[in-house]
């Protein structure tokens, strides 16, 4: 009948031999292992027995080499499935020569030593492992947080761009509401001039170049003039400053232009100061028309 004892660190398996703490060696038929906890061993004068083995990592990577199989080693431990690098294999051939000639002299010291090498290796890999099965998480983690920065950054340039454009555009805006009473005295002189000498007409030619340039200038910042004489009154463009009756024009419609409104392209710079039309009636309706609504609507 088969003896049955517990596995202590004095048993390590060569391909075909088993060792025991009488150091005689035991003939190993790999085939005879067992697919559970216990294994038997048969050789020599030696009667067949049954050990019943403890569960180690030592143990699982001390069958696997007795078996002397890649396969059986991924088979008997999963933790050494990955022992695909060479210098991994090599370290770990190493130790299990090391354990194997300290139980064959009997080391308990140096025993314990490779077993704790060992069972580091296996702790090192299990780590490993789990680093790598977390690596897909942090990439997708790190493509998350990437796109979102990449979000945040864009959002941030057009803000900034928007605000630059809003600052630029204020600048530009308050330097040519300076410079619309330069227009006003420009336009004024123009009309007032009548040159009738020869040098007269040099002055006024050199005169009327300056306007134009500084028309020319004005146009290019995208400032236009806004229409009046003849254009029906708005109120987000002109600023009626007196009403009269005409026979020309209809009710509402501008008459004559008192001082020049300008556009930054659709925003209003200055309004233009007009006259308004009343359309036909009598001149004394029409005077008492115009006082009251000036009085009234603040024209």
């Amino acid at each position: 009948m088969a003896t049955s004892v517990s596995f202590c660190p004095l048993i390590v398996f060569y391909p075909r031999v088993c060792f025991t703490s009488s150091a005689k060696p035991l003939l190993l038929n790999p085939s005879a292992l067992s697919q559970g906890s216990s294994i038997l061993f048969r050789g020599g004068d030696f009667s067949v027995r049954q050990v019943k083995l403890r569960d180690t990592p030592t143990l699982r990577f001390a069958l696997a080499t007795a078996k002397g199989s890649a396969d059986s080693m991924v088979d008997h431990n999963d933790n050494l499935e990955a022992l695909q690098d060479e210098d991994d294999l090599r370290n770990a051939e190493e130790l299990c020569e090391a354990y194997m000639q300290a139980i064959h002299s009997v080391d308990e010291k140096r025993i314990f030593d490779v077993e704790s090498n060992i069972h580091n290796m296996v702790v090192k890999k299990l780590e490993l492992d789990e680093k790598l099965s977390s690596l897909p998480v942090e990439i997708d983690s790190s493509k998350e947080k990437c796109i979102r920065l990449q979000a945040d950054f864009d959002n941030l340039r057009k803000r900034f761009n928007k605000e630059m454009l809003t600052a630029r555009g204020g600048m530009q805006r308050e330097v040519i509401e300076n410079l619309l009473p330069v227009v006003d005295n420009l336009e004024t002189s123009r009309k007032q001039i009548k040159p009738e000498t020869e040098k007269e007409k040099k002055i006024d030619a050199s005169y009327q170049g300056i306007y134009k340039q500084f028309v020319e200038v004005l146009r290019s910042w995208h400032v236009s003039a806004i229409a009046t004489v003849g254009k029906p009154f708005d109120p987000s463009l002109h600023e009626a400053i007196a009403r009269e009756e005409s026979e020309e024009y209809k009710t509402d419609i501008i008459i004559q232009e008192l001082q020049r409104g300008f556009l930054l392209k659709d925003r209003v710079l200055r309004t233009a100061k007009v006259k308004v039309s009343l359309g036909p009636g009598s001149k004394k309706m029409s005077a008492w028309t115009n006082e009251r609504l000036t009085k009234t609507d603040g024209f």
